[in-house]
């Protein structure tokens, strides 16, 4: 309680923005659909008169054609501007930064570097206290409140590691930490015992590693303590991993999604019908491959435009990862859009020389789901080209398969996988001790060095 007292003390007087940011979004989030419009589209339209007159980037890539004649955005031709991409943050990295902006309120960060070099890019404090804003509103969705105990699990050793401070931070805002990179067998059973004695309202982590954890509790048939909701995010969330989360930690699963360059865009609310995006903070678009927007249903390019970025505007993003819109609305009272689903990023699918997709559900279902036997403990797959992939695994410590048994099972996974690659796939299994995290933290689970071409608009 003197906890919570104290942190309420200090957001009132120190980050009064951030609180006010947070009461705004309880408001809008009250918005009919037509009002959250209305007002997603003024902040839209304060952005670009800022980036035409500010950033240089923009200046001559804005037409006039882009507002009607009074003052309105010309929303066709706002759809018509060329995607930015992520390697354009370094390539244009000065051409991007605002001339009319505090300057000693930036701050530079940079993606990853899961799929390659990491993007560099500034951002604001107005931007940094509007995503504080929204990660506070979208946890109240969960029932956590300021203060209360949560548990994280989570890898980017910029967000876990640090000085005194930093631990000082986490004790005043009631936090423990647990590394994603240190998440292993060996350490699993100390976890859990400390997640008892804690005690979360909720547990937040990457949803593979809150899967690992889960099966570790549910292989051991160990007693873990039930948290208010778990908070799933920074990776893919599969039906399968929701459905054994929820049944081991009983309690229910929130996705939540962002990105490093955007922050937090979408959560699910207590409906679970899809992740609402948040209108006032976020323009989202989703795009087919002819850069035509997708349908209800349809999977597409997630493209994101940032609207409280001044420093260095993001306009018309590609974030790099896949998904769909919902084809109905939900019925929680919140009428922001929803996102069915976050199917992936774009290398994490391989590619067929005709140009089909295979996403890394498809792989998850055969080692984890379609499965009767814990055999695999991790699994990636790696396309090095249209007709070569590598599987890399690591076994389950207690298996007692013989190498018939491993031959019978990677000849049918290898059948079900030349139906969708191709009969002329060649198919190598690599057995690892480990399969480390990518530089971020996240386990991916496919990655392909083929056929992610660059979206063009």
């Amino acid at each position: 309680m003197l906890r919570r007292t104290l942190l309420k003390f200090i957001y009132q007087h120190k980050h009064k923005n951030l609180v006010a940011y947070g009461q705004l979004l309880k408001q809008w989030e009250q918005f009919s659909l037509a009002d959250s419009k209305q007002l997603q589209m003024k902040h839209l339209n304060e952005l670009l008169l800022h980036a035409v007159e500010h950033v240089p980037y923009y200046k001559n890539l804005f037409s006039k054609n882009l507002w009607d004649k009074d003052g309105l955005i010309n929303m066709d031709a706002f759809k018509q501007l060329p995607v930015l991409e992520k390697s354009s943050l370094n390539q244009s990295f000065e051409q991007l930064k605002s001339n009319g902006s505090d300057r000693q309120t930036w701050k530079h960060n940079a993606t990853g570097g899961s799929t390659g070099e990491p993007a560099r890019f500034m951002q604001d404090i107005n931007y940094a206290e509007w995503n504080a804003a929204t990660k506070m509103f979208y946890d109240g969705w969960t029932g956590y409140e300021l203060g209360c105990k949560k548990v994280v699990i989570w890898g980017a050793e910029r967000d876990i590691k640090g000085g005194l401070l930093k631990k000082f931070r986490q004790y005043l805002y009631n936090k423990m930490i647990i590394n994603a990179y240190q998440l292993k067998s060996e350490e699993m059973l100390s976890y859990v015992r400390g997640l008892n004695r804690a005690k979360p309202t909720q547990v937040l982590g990457y949803a593979s590693c809150l899967y690992d954890f889960a099966r570790y509790i549910d292989q051991k048939k160990l007693t873990i303590y039930s948290p208010k909701a778990i908070m799933s995010s920074a990776e893919v969330l599969y039906p399968h991993m929701r459905e054994l989360i929820e049944r081991v930690f009983q309690a229910p699963v929130f996705n939540r999604y962002g990105s490093r360059e955007m922050g937090d865009m979408a959560c699910e609310c207590t409906q679970h019908n899809g992740l609402h995006i948040s209108m006032p903070t976020h323009y989202v678009e989703v795009i087919r491959e002819d850069g035509k927007e997708a349908l209800p249903g349809e999977m597409g390019h997630i493209v994101v435009t940032g609207l409280t970025n001044y420093a260095m505007p993001l306009i018309r993003y590609r974030t790099g990862d896949l998904g769909m819109w919902a084809e109905n609305s939900c019925d929680c009272g919140c009428a922001w859009p929803l996102l069915q689903s976050i199917v992936g990023r774009a290398p994490d699918a391989l590619s067929t020389a005709k140009g089909d997709r295979v996403h890394a559900y498809y792989f998850n279902q055969l080692f984890f789901v379609e499965s009767e036997q814990i055999w695999i403990k991790k699994f990636q797959v790696v396309q090095e080209d249209y007709d070569q992939i590598y599987i890399y695994v690591t076994f389950h410590p207690e298996d007692k398969s013989t190498l018939a048994d491993y031959a019978e099972r990677t000849n049918a996974i290898n059948v079900r996988i030349r139906k969708v690659m191709g009969e002329q796939c060649q198919i190598s299994w690599v057995k690892v001790d480990e399969i480390p995290p990518a530089p971020s933290g996240k386990h991916c689970y496919v990655y392909s060095k083929v056929g992610v071409e660059a979206l063009s608009a």
